[in-house]
């Protein structure tokens, strides 16, 4: 089935870049006071 849509270019684009997009921040996370998450 999968061979079938291709050939007939049926199937969605594929998307480019990573899966799950950038990273939400650069891995440190700081706070207002010392010892408090």
């Amino acid at each position: 089935m999968l061979r079938l849509m291709r050939q007939h270019q049926l199937l969605a684009p594929r998307r480019l870049g990573p899966p799950n997009g950038d990273p939400a921040h650069a891995g440190t996370i700081t706070t207002t006071r010392p010892d408090e998450m």
